[in-house]
């Protein structure tokens, strides 16, 4: 070929590429690297086709090729960079990224993808400080900005996250998505005022954003003012902006089908967080112990995160669907052909939640349960799985499900293996009463810590634990004691410590006498392990299923007596508890057992109530 004729098949090949034609465009190119395999930009582009194609093989093949036959420039490199990182070879993308910076120093863009590497090997503190370079290198990098204020949100930094994110935004106030990211920042650090401000940022830059108004729902529940005919109108009104119009026509919504004598009901179970974390530990009894005989389970992973326990779960199901790149309707389409009869929602509103999926109707049957705690508000969702305490008959809690209960506690729980020993009460060797709390910051709100505050005030020797992923941020510690100097408490009465692996978290328990549970949201896998470790908690009963989710737990594991009606007596009790050293250690000596024969540990018993609920559901009763 000429090279004129191979100056125009190249350019060919690039306005299909512009065009987003790209499996002509490697047709294209093709041919030309069989025609003239000596031209380096040929084999260069079809190397990048490849990769827009996700043939990953292919592409690195071709960019070796033509970087074989001549000396990459700093573009190129920066290009074989970008692929090597979606291939999921950070490594090799690493030093492709830093040759690219050899040949062009304090490159902005290969600072960038530099970054991506490193935090794709875990080497944040590397990936941070690449970020802070790019920043250097070019303060209105925007993206910079933005994956240094998620990367430090990700490593709990969450005062320095908050920063980054409004450095963000005063150079593109435009991007709904950050202004959203900024909301959930602002919440973790308990700063719900301005959480709410930024979510306010983010819908007016995109009024459709559905992710957004579920955040605020779930931040509502912080508040003990917003009452429960406001917190249900909110939620209705989600569906009404966001849900109500995507029902299916009659033609393709999924029929109720008659079942044969004997043929089993097809299970559907929906969630982004199917791994280690409360929905994959609370679900685990059901996916193990749900009769075979009468019941088909089939998981639908809403989220790539993958772990052991993911694997356990898929193992128990029959069918399997990974789910994480479906669009809302494509999920709803997989779910009507698997002829699913009941789907079960695992996390309504809570992030990563699929709710446009239920509001399609892709089974005839739709119950949400588990993680969420409140109604959904869809017309699509026929049932809430509720119990006697967090949704009592009569309750002042609305929702727009029908409430079925299952008796006494809608939850199971299963610990982990590698939980420790339960240890010896700490008062027997420090000679004061410690008080924990392992919630996430969100929930400790300037009425808990006052609550908090009052009992060591009475009890001048105790001191309070509290343990979570924030206080890795030096501000945020900060923040914490000052909250807590402002009710007269010593800095030296509390102690603060950040996130650590699951088991060493466990095991520090051991220092820890009683729990105290936040309100008026409530723990829950939280409550489930600080009983597990053999630590008692103290929780107050409020009007709604989430400041009822602990004494939902407490009264299924034998220690309703735990649980009290009103701040006045969780001081009461507080002191109480504190005083009789003696009870401490005979209860923490026999919780464990008492807490595995108790029916809050009874997989097979729940698995077997929630079949039956299952069955009333299908029957409609």
């Amino acid at each position: 070929m000429t090279p004129e004729q191979i100056a125009a098949a190249l350019d060919d090949a690039r306005s299909l590429l512009r065009a987003r034609q790209h499996e002509a465009a490697l047709a294209r190119l093709r041919s030309l690297v069989e025609a003239e395999p000596s031209s380096v930009e040929a084999h260069f582009m079809l190397g990048l086709a490849s990769a827009d194609l996700r043939d990953f093989p292919s592409a690195i093949a071709s960019l070796d090729r033509a970087f074989s036959m001549a000396p990459p420039t700093a573009p190129a490199r920066l290009a074989f960079a970008h692929v090597l990182v979606d291939a999921g070879d950070p490594r090799r993308s690493e030093r492709e990224a830093r040759e690219a910076l050899r040949l062009k120093p304090r490159w902005a863009p290969a600072l960038d993808v530099l970054a991506l590497a490193l935090q794709r090997m875990g080497r944040e503190e590397e990936a941070l400080s690449v970020l802070g370079e790019a920043i250097e290198a070019d303060p209105r990098n925007y993206g910079a900005h933005v994956r240094r204020a998620r990367l430090l949100h990700r490593r709990a930094q969450v005062h320095e996250a908050i920063d980054a994110y409004r450095a963000a935004l005063a150079l593109d106030a435009g991007d709904a998505d950050a202004w959203n990211e900024l909301a959930i920042a602002c919440s973790d650090a308990a700063l719900h005022a301005d959480s709410r401000a930024a979510s306010r940022e983010a819908l007016l830059r995109r009024p459709s954003y559905h992710q957004v108004e579920s955040n605020v729902l779930i931040a509502l529940h912080y508040d003990p003012m917003f009452g429960p005919d406001a917190m249900y109108e909110a939620h209705r009104d989600w569906n009404a902006r966001h849900a109500g119009m995507l029902a299916p026509a009659k033609s393709i919504a999924a029929p109720r089908r008659a079942l044969a004598s004997g043929e089993r009901l097809r299970i559907g179970f929906l969630s982004p967080a199917l791994r280690a974390g409360p929905t994959g530990y609370f679900a685990l009894p059901v996916f193990e112990h749900l009769d075979r005989s009468r019941f088909e389970l089939h998981g639908y992973n809403a989220n790539g995160v993958r772990d052991a326990l993911t694997d356990r779960l898929q193992s128990l199901c029959s069918g399997w669907y990974d789910a994480w790149t479906d669009d809302d309707e494509a999920l709803a389409a997989r779910i009507r052909a698997d002829r699913i009869d009941i789907l079960v929602d695992l996390a309504g509103h809570t992030p990563g939640g699929r709710l446009l999926v239920l509001a399609r109707k892709p089974a005839p049957v739709i119950a949400t349960w588990l993680d969420y705690f409140d109604t959904t508000g869809l017309d699509a969702v026929d049932y809430l799985l509720g119990d006697p305490v967090s949704t009592p008959e009569g309750g002042s809690q609305r929702f727009s499900e029908r409430v079925i209960r299952i008796d006494p506690c809608r939850l199971c729980y299963s610990p982990p293996a590698f939980a420790p020993d339960v240890a010896p009460p700490p008062v027997l060797r420090k000679g004061f009463v410690t008080f924990g709390c392992f919630n996430r910051r969100s929930k400790i709100t300037p009425e808990v810590i006052s609550a908090w505050s009052a009992i060591l005030h009475e009890l001048p020797s105790a001191r309070l634990l509290i343990k979570n992923a924030a206080m890795a941020d030096a501000r945020m510690r900060e923040s914490m004691l000052r909250a807590f100097e402002r009710f007269s408490v010593e800095r030296d009465r509390v102690e603060l410590r950040a996130h650590s692996p699951h088991e060493q978290m466990l095991a520090e328990y051991a220092d820890v006498d009683i729990a105290l549970d936040p309100f008026p949201y409530n723990g829950g896998l939280t409550t489930c392990e600080a009983l597990w470790m053999g630590v008692p908690v103290l929780a107050i009963e409020g009007d709604s299923m989430i400041s009822r989710q602990s004494a939902a737990l407490l009264a299924a594991g034998g220690l309703g007596d735990w649980v009290v009606r009103d701040e006045g007596a969780l001081l009461e009790s507080a002191i109480a508890r504190a005083g009789d050293v003696g009870a401490l250690a005979s209860l923490r000596d026999g919780l464990r057992a008492r807490l595995g024969d108790s029916p809050l540990m009874k997989g097979q018993a729940f698995a077997r109530k929630f079949g039956e609920t299952l069955l009333n559901m299908w029957k409609g009763d």
